[in-house]
């Protein structure tokens, strides 16, 4: 298993396994959110890191601060500043060794849950 870059493009797959949410809600979003805009090459989405960080905190804004999708749409376009925000201020007050090691936890979460899928035949 690969680690790519934090500034390299990501397909919608590895979006959506990231951020836990589901291919066609990320392909509804898009349409709704002018703040989301792949790059498209052979019908392929490729997102980045700045795509990312938006659907991330609308993500954030929709099911944990319970926005519906017109207030998202509202408070993105009052303050685009904000559209990078996911959570608010999170990571700034974390050490960079433990920003590290939540990365790491991550990613060995993931390995597990891959090889759990194939143990299983997923």
């Amino acid at each position: 298993m690969s680690i790519k870059s934090p500034t390299a493009y990501k397909t919608i797959g590895e979006v959506s396994e990231t951020l836990d949410i589901p291919t066609h809600v990320l392909r509804f979003w898009e349409k709704k959110f002018k703040q989301i805009s792949p790059y498209k090459n052979n019908g392929r989405r490729y997102y980045t890191p700045q795509d990312i960080d938006i659907i991330q905190n609308i993500k954030f804004l929709l099911y944990t601060k319970g926005f519906t999708i017109t207030g998202v749409i509202a408070h993105l376009s009052e303050k685009p500043e904000h559209a990078n925000t996911y959570p608010p201020n999170s990571t700034q007050t974390l050490p960079e060794d433990a920003i590290a090691t939540i990365n790491n936890i991550i990613q060995t979460i993931k390995h597990v849950k891959s090889q759990l899928q194939e143990a299983i035949g997923e």
